[in-house]
Formats: structure tokens, sequence, C-alpha cells
């Protein structure tokens, strides 16, 4: 770390001290709790999509019960941040690592061609010993390899409270966006190694000074919370000039909707495809059913490779919708092909379903394809089980039924109602909406949907063909 960097997060330190000198107990007691329930607010919106930076609650230094947090470089800190670059290997477990889809075709092709950094970072902090080990980077995606131990030789639980996260170097914002933790379990519980993921947009490529953020604490109880900050830092010369981009403008027609294929973009780690539409009728693209191959020249066929994450943008009036895979960007003499087979758009607004239970019938809706599946009375659990179905290619599709949390009678009256997509084993069984049987109801009733199966469309024939 150089000293620039040090007298940053010392002043960064600084400033926190004078201000939790500032707050009373209550009131410190009161952010923490704020901060924590915000934390799992955005953890349980959590969706394929990229998922929202975490904004002012990133910035939150959170303490929680006996837990302390650490900013390498303040007094505070348990143990100050040890920098050894003596070893350049890369750690044993990369090989079982590199056995995962999210890294078969990727990791291993990096760490050849220059991108592993050795960092041998190390910190220990209460029972904790945390070890950054490496990082393979380019200029979209960010691993850390990484080593935690806990020394009370109990399991180790990351991120339970709080997500783990990129930070700029004065620790104010979170940069990129977090995508998974990939753990390797070994004989020894308490020691986890694995990788930590993380994504950044087009335009906001990956910074060369950074900070890690995260949470550990006892798996087995649920306690001894410690909050980790760790800067490292990397060579962005590693990864210059690796990224290859091809225009594509194919045009693909969903019923009255226009889809674009407008460009491929490889990096090492990682491979997009953007797809743009224009709105229409107030819809917007909202995800693409789409198969990315690679034509594997020894015979294999085509794998497809595996759909990750993705972002949207928007250019005026065009939505551009950006899906990642896994790259393969190494493979010389492998051709990639798309299975183009179904979009879905945005519900503009909530449309009304009326039902009479009575008569087991559908009196209006907007939507003209749902179709009641069954109404029955559970008299066991007093409630009117309205299980809901809509035509489709993909019997799965129903699972896009999503209704509003009260209905009402004819009479205006409002009640609460219930909604889950029903399984038996592995198998799904469709959606279901239960009310209480107990209740005098005046048919019909009037559901608000917030969306249903009509989002997905499908075209006459999936559009197969080799793009690259």
């Amino acid at each position: 770390m150089n000293e620039q960097n040090d007298q940053n997060l010392q002043n960064h330190a600084g400033k926190i001290k004078s201000q939790a000198e500032q707050i009373d107990d209550q009131r410190l007691d009161s952010a923490i709790r704020a901060g924590i329930h915000q934390a799992h607010q955005q953890r349980s919106h959590r969706k394929r999509v990229l998922r929202p930076l975490l904004g002012a609650a990133a910035a939150l230094i959170i303490l929680l019960g006996a837990g302390t947090i650490a900013v390498v470089g303040q007094e505070q800190a348990s143990e100050k941040v040890m920098r050894e670059m003596n070893s350049g290997e890369v750690p044993e477990y990369v090989s079982d690592l590199n056995r995962l889809d999210m890294f078969r075709y990727t990791l291993q092709p990096a760490i050849e061609h220059g991108l592993y950094q050795p960092l041998n970072q190390k910190l220990t902090q209460g029972n904790y010993k945390i070890q950054l080990d490496g990082v393979v980077a380019d200029s979209q995606r960010v691993i850390i390899l990484y080593t935690i131990e806990n020394t009370t030789h109990q399991r180790i639980r990351i991120g339970n409270n709080v997500s783990t996260a990129l930070m700029n170097p004065e620790q104010s914002m979170v940069i990129g966006s977090y995508y998974n933790n990939f753990s390797m379990s070994g004989s020894n519980n308490n020691i986890n190694q694995g990788a930590f993921v993380f994504d950044f947009t087009k335009g906001n490529e990956v910074p060369s000074r950074m900070v890690l953020s995260l949470e550990v604490s006892n798996g087995s109880t649920g306690t001894d919370f410690e909050y980790i900050r760790m800067p490292f830092a990397i060579d962005p010369s590693r990864y210059k000039g690796m990224e290859r981009i091809e225009q594509l403008h194919r045009t693909y027609a969903f019923q009255d909707y226009s889809v674009q294929l407008s460009e491929l973009r490889q990096t090492p780690l990682r491979t997009e495809l953007d797809y743009t539409m224009k709105p229409r009728g107030g819809r917007n693209l909202n995800d693409v059913g789409v198969d990315l191959q690679v034509n594997e020249p020894n015979g294999l066929g085509h794998i497809p490779l595996l759909q990750e994450d993705g972002s949207y943008y928007k250019d005026g009036d065009t939505t551009h919708l950006l899906s990642y895979y896994t790259s393969t960007y190494f493979e010389k003499d492998q051709s990639l092909w798309i299975n183009f087979a179904r979009i879905k758009i945005s519900q503009p607004e909530p449309f009304t379903l009326t039902i009479d239970t009575r008569q087991k019938k559908i009196i209006n809706s907007s939507d003209t394809r749902t179709r009641i599946k069954s109404i029955t009375k559970d008299t066991d659990k007093q409630k009117i089980r309205i299980g809901l179905t809509y035509p489709s290619i993909d019997p799965y599709d129903d699972r896009n039924f999503i209704a509003m949390d009260t209905f009402t009678d004819a009479s205006g009256k409002s009640y609460k109602l219930q909604q889950q997509q029903l399984h038996e084993g592995a198998e799904y069984k469709g959606y279901e909406i239960s009310i209480d049987s107990t209740e005098k109801y005046h048919q019909p009733l009037t559901f608000k949907m917030l969306n249903d199966p009509s989002s997905i469309i499908y075209p006459d024939h999936p559009f197969k063909e080799q793009i690259r």
C-alpha cells in the first residue's frame, strides 16, 4: 500500500471516530438497526438482472453485537494488513474452482495468459484470519481468491446481514456489483477458500485500487460478527487491450415486437450480448430467453455457456438489455451460436381479473387467455384455493403470475390473500391464490394482477444461428 493510500484511510478513520463521539448510545443503536434492516431489504430483492447499488447504506459503518469493524490503516484495527509479495503461486483450490461451470472456460485460461495477480494480504481480526490470496481481473470482472479461517474451529458464515462489496479507496461508495461467492468446502469446516466475483457495467470499468468489504460470523452460533475492510491494488496493464467487440445488428420478430441483437463483447472473464428494443405501448424489454452455445471443434457439439447476470440501460427511447455469459475469449477455433427462444416484456400497469368462485369461471379480464385450472375448498385449512394457468409452450411460465396481496368482493370490501408456487418434489405444479373460506363474499371477486404469463412472447420458431 502506498503512503498516500495510508493517509487517505487514516483521514477517513479520523472522521468516523470524530462523528462517532458525537452520537449517544441510543441514537447509535437506532442507526445500527436501521442499517441491518436496509441490508436485509436489499438482499431480499436480489434478481437475475444486475442488483441495484447499495447506495447510502453501503457507506454505513455498522456495529453488531460483539462484532467490530476494521478499517485497514486506522488505529482501532485489531492488526495491520501485511502485504507479502513473496509468492506468485496460484492457490491449490483453484483447480476445484476450474471444475465449476462458472469458471470452466475462463479462470484457468486467464491465469495461463498472465491475468493472475498475487496479493497475499493478511489480516487477523477477532477469531478470524483472512487472506486475499490473489486476484484475476479484466476490464469488466474481478475474481478475488481468498482464504478465511475461524480459529475457534467453528463453521464460517459470510455476509449473513451485510452483502460483500467492493468500495472505492475512500470507502465512501460501493463500486461494481457483487455477483456471488464460490466457496470450496474442504476437510476443515472452519476454513473457507474460494472466490468472490464482482461485475462492472459497460462504461464503468474496473479501477486499479479498491477495498473489499465483507462480514464474517460464526456459522454454528450465528454470533461473533466481524466487519472487514481490506484495500488492494491491481495492475490494469495485465489485461490492457484484451477486449473483442463485434457489431451484429441481427433483428428478430416476436409478434408485434422487434428485438435487435446489436453487439457481442468479450473479455477474458465475461461474454456480453447487447439486445435493444424500442418500447411499444409502454412495455419495455425485461428479459431474453437465449442460449449462447459454443461449437467445440473436437466433435463435442454445441455446449451451452452459463448465463449469469445482466444489466439495463437507456439510450433515448431505446432499452438496452445486457446479458452476461461465461467467456471463451482465449478459445481460437470455436464458433458461437444462439438459440433465441423467447422474450419477456414488462406489464404497463396492474390489470383486473374478476372471478366468480361459486360458478368457477372468469367474469372479466383484460387478459383473455388466462384460465382457471381449479377452484377447491380446503376444509382443513379453511381456504378457497384458486389455481390459475396460461396456455403456453412452457408450463413453467405460470410462475409469472403475481397478484397484489389484497382483493375486493362485489360490495367493494377488501380482503387479504395468499399466493404460492406449488411443487411436488422437483416437479412444478402451478400457481395458486388462496383466500379465507369462512368469509361471506359478495360475488364476483376482483383481483389485481401485477404480472402474468402474457408478458412471455414466443416466436413461431426459435431463432437458431451462428453469430461468430
